[in-house]
């Protein structure tokens, strides 16, 4: 790991709670779901 990857990761995770970083880590997984599931209605309406 780089130094400036870990002073990315430190200032946007650090001052996090683990309950918190499982909250923003659940939301991520919704919506990456929710954009593939757009993704693909809209395909299927533009065919």
């Amino acid at each position: 790991m780089s130094s400036a990857s870990f002073y990315k990761w430190r200032a946007r995770y650090g001052s996090m709670e683990a309950s918190m970083l499982s909250q923003m880590k659940a939301l991520e997984d919704e919506s990456r779901r929710l954009k593939k599931v757009y993704a693909e209605m809209s395909m299927q309406l533009n065919c």
